[in-house]
Formats: structure tokens, C-alpha cells, sequence
């Protein structure tokens, strides 16, 4: 079933608005890397760094309280007797992502959300992932130089066994779109495509793109 606040759309979108992602990245990486947007990386054509869910913790704020997360003596959110809490699983072995992690606890819980790191070994953390066992991660992708891997990783047709879609997104018209884009032959066309589909993800935000 889905999570009681990661399975809502909207607080998925306020957790993803409480984040300085430029500041996130300069702490852990310094210059070395560039802010994400969306699944693409600059390197493809495809590419759009317009996209995103914009820092506004002021509306991420109004938001979770709309929804009935508020705010208890304790400065963290619940709703009726739901904390605002989830765990965050990482690979004790990536000291970037350990150190995002803790970043992302303390950001999140200035908002009112309260967040378990919990670290594993790599093989423990992938075998978690295959099967499905965890209600956020860090994960780090390595996708080959080509837009048709945003598939891989996000088409429903993936949540199989075996699937990359480790997340269980489910977008019909995700799926609708990225089909017309990897099918397109006019490759201005496709961009555009690719484009579309990459905002209806970002918008939906099943995952927040880092770096």
C-alpha cells in the first residue's frame, strides 16, 4: 500500500520544496558538482534545467498543513496520531550520500518531519531495493549516454522483479509520453517529448534529483 505521507503527491512536492538543493550540493561536493534537474544529465541533448519543483519552504509549510500535517509541541508534524516520519535508507560504504543524508534529516526536520537514516552495507542496501523493502533511499544512478534509459528507471512496465523501477512510480502518462519520445523520429520533436515527459516526473516528484 502506499505510504501514509510519501504516497500523497503533495507532500511529496513540500518535501521536495523544504530543500536548498544548490547549498546540499556545495556542502558535500563543493564545485565538483552541478545541481540535477530531472533524470537527464547535461550531457544529453535532452536535458532541461528549467525544470523542477522550486525551494519555497513558506508554500512547502502551507502545504503540509493543508493536508493536516501540524505542527505539536515538539516542532514535528502529524495528522491525528501519524507523525510525519519516514526512513531514509543509505549505503554506509558512500560517504557523499551518508553526508547528504544528514543534511536532508536536519533540513527536514526544521520543517516538522521526522526522518530515521538508516545505513547499510552495499549488498544489504541493494537486495533492500530489489525487493522493495524501504520507504526513501539515496540512491546514485549511472545511466548510459542515451534519453531512452529514463525508461529504465521510471516506466511502470518496470516495477517488475527485477525492474529498475525501484521507486514503483506509476504514470500512465509518463509512460505515454516517453513512448512517443523514444519512437520519434524528428529529433527536435523528440526532445520536446522527452522534455514533457521529464516535467510530468518532476512534478510528480517520486524522487528528488540531486547532483
Amino acid at each position: 500500500g502506499l505510504h501514509r505521507c510519501l504516497g500523497d503527491r503533495g507532500a511529496r512536492r513540500a518535501l521536495v520544496m523544504l530543500l536548498h538543493r544548490p547549498a546540499l550540493v556545495r556542502s558535500v561536493f563543493d564545485t565538483l558538482a552541478l545541481v540535477a534537474h530531472g533524470p537527464a544529465t547535461r550531457i544529453l541533448a535532452t536535458s532541461d534545467t528549467a525544470i523542477g519543483i522550486p525551494y519555497d519552504p513558506q508554500q512547502a509549510s502551507r502545504t503540509l498543513d493543508s493536508l493536516g500535517w501540524r505542527r505539536g509541541s515538539d516542532g514535528l508534524r502529524s495528522r491525528g496520531k501519524t507523525p510525519l516520519a519516514f526512513s531514509l535508507m543509505v549505503p554506509s560504504s558512500s560517504a557523499s550520500r551518508m553526508k547528504l543524508a544528514v543534511l536532508l534529516q536536519e533540513q527536514w526536520r526544521k520543517a516538522g518531519a521526522n526522518v530515521r537514516i538508516e545505513p547499510l552495507e552495499l549488498n544489504a542496501f541493494g537486495s533492500r531495493m530489489d525487493s522493495r523493502k524501504f520507504e526513501s533511499l539515496v540512491n546514485a544512478w549511472h545511466i548510459d549516454p542515451t534519453p531512452s534509459k529514463v525508461r529504465e528507471e521510471w516506466a511502470s512496465s518496470e516495477i517488475k522483479k527485477g525492474g529498475y523501477n525501484a521507486a514503483s512510480y506509476s504514470s500512465p502518462a509518463f509512460d505515454a509520453v516517453i513512448d512517443s519520445a523514444v519512437k520519434e523520429m524528428n529529433p527536435d520533436r523528440s526532445v520536446a517529448l522527452y522534455r514533457r515527459a521529464y516535467r510530468l516526473l518532476t512534478e510528480d516528484a517520486p524522487a528528488m534529483w540531486l547532483y
